[in-house]
């Protein structure tokens, strides 16, 4: 592959090798090298290397990117779990590759929506001072995304409205208030889940 054509990012499944030159089967390893195998495999445990957040540009970057990849792994690994050895022939049907599609879009955007406002909110418990202005940057960060991925074609007729209340949400959080758990993300999930059901 030529340097444009090499993808940005490692791989996410990495394969076991083992030291020894034949395969080892599950029976002869021990408890620690199986979890060591599944871990390799699932892409846990490996270091990922993100820029640091310096700047509000690197945040709205790092907003947009990790609700694509959060988004996409989510519904993806959510339908390989369901649909099992059938996965790929799901890709094949013409009807479902477009309800997908739908799907994608709408929880990236409620992916969007939950790390925004989680982010604002880490952001407006290390600089309380500076919540006026968090308030005023967060919404801006994510109309900018959404501006420039605009109405994507195989999105459906309800993203301009889903991205309408995105905005809406982000408009009326109180920052202070959302604290530095899990309390920012409520819309993903559902969203998962309706875009599944649909």
């Amino acid at each position: 592959m030529t340097d444009p054509q090499r993808p940005r990012f490692g791989r996410i499944v990495r394969r076991h090798r083992p030291t020894e030159k034949q395969p080892p089967s599950l029976v002869s390893l021990r408890p620690s090298e199986i979890w060591a195998v599944l871990r390799s495999y699932l892409g846990l445990g490996r270091t990922v290397r993100e820029a640091p957040i310096r700047s509000p540009e690197d945040l709205a970057r790092f907003l947009e990117e990790r609700a694509s990849f959060v988004g996409q792994t989510s519904l993806y690994g959510y339908l390989r779990t369901r649909a099992g050895m059938r996965y790929p022939e799901l890709f094949d049907d013409d009807p479902f590759v477009e309800s997908i599609n739908i799907a994608k879009w709408h929880v990236w955007l409620d992916c969007l929506s939950d790390l925004s406002v989680h982010a604002g909110g880490r952001l407006a418990h290390r600089v309380p001072h500076e919540t006026p202005r968090i308030g005023r940057l967060m919404p801006a960060f994510v109309g900018g995304i959404l501006e420039a991925t605009r109405e994507p074609v195989e999105a459906g007729a309800e993203f301009a409205g889903h991205a309408a209340r995105v905005r809406r949400r982000l408009a009326r959080t109180d920052w202070l208030a959302v604290g530095d758990q899990e309390a920012g993300f409520t819309e993903s999930p559902a969203g998962l889940v309706r875009g599944v059901v649909k």
